[in-house]
């Protein structure tokens, strides 16, 4: 099946990502970029929840994909499947609000 496919003209810390529901990055960006990438991904997802999935090819700066909480690794390709390209794959979901919610308050109660 093919998609559309609308080229957009502006850097991708500024792009709105609205309808977003799959990101592919191939580690495109250092790690200040992809922070800011992830910040406009999360203010699209918190402006909208909707199930969201990221794939990180060579995550190199993964630590970025942790910072708001509102992304979980559910899947991790290991680098010796990939013997020629050599690095692993990691796969993110968006965690569904309800359960955010839920454990952003028994993190409340707890660190009471």
């Amino acid at each position: 099946r093919r998609a559309p496919v609308d080229p957009v003209a502006t850097s991708a810390e500024e792009y709105d990502y609205a309808d977003a529901t799959v990101v592919y990055l191939y580690n495109p960006f250092n790690e200040r970029l992809t922070q800011l990438v992830m910040e406009q991904l999360f203010r699209s997802y918190s402006r909208a929840p909707r199930a969201m999935r990221v794939v990180y090819a060579n995550p190199v700066h993964e630590t970025a994909l942790t910072r708001h909480g509102w992304l979980e690794k559910y899947a991790e390709w290991p680098a010796s499947d990939f013997p020629v390209f050599d690095y692993p794959v990691a796969f993110w979901r968006s965690i569904p609000h309800a359960r955010r919610k839920a454990e952003t308050r028994a993190g409340a109660v707890a660190n009471r």
